[in-house]
């Protein structure tokens, strides 16, 4: 595959749930396609963890607050360092921490919005 995507799925946690559950299978069928996959607990709930594919990396930043710049400076660093072109959040709270951080001009990376709730997508490139 010519056009590999290095993507980091990002979301509050992974505990059991409809949209952690839809990460991990995204993530996984993602990486069985030859992208680059890596995923980011922005708290830090871990229980579906074990069931994502050896090859993704998983980052867990065990952020306090809503809008938490030292959890986003780690953040910011982990997209640098892994070359991130697309940043996958799960959730509205997810998308509002990774809108403030690119506000901050912490992150210039495309976020794509996956709203499991209410059917909305929102690309930001």
């Amino acid at each position: 595959m010519a056009d590999r995507l290095r993507i980091m799925h990002v979301i509050d946690s992974l505990a059991v749930g409809g949209a952690e559950r839809m990460l991990v299978e995204i993530a996984n069928a993602s990486a069985a396609d030859g992208h680059y996959v890596a995923a980011c607990i922005t708290r830090d709930r871990q229980d579906l963890a074990p069931e994502l594919r050896r090859d993704i990396t998983l980052s867990v930043l065990g952020r306090q607050r809503r809008f938490d710049l030292s959890a986003m400076r780690r953040f910011a660093d982990l997209v640098r360092e892994q070359n991130i072109q697309l940043l996958h959040a799960h959730s509205r709270s997810t998308f509002s921490f990774l809108a403030f951080c690119r506000a901050l001009g912490l992150i210039r990376t495309p976020i794509l919005l996956h709203d499991h709730f209410e059917w909305i997508l929102v690309i930001l490139s």
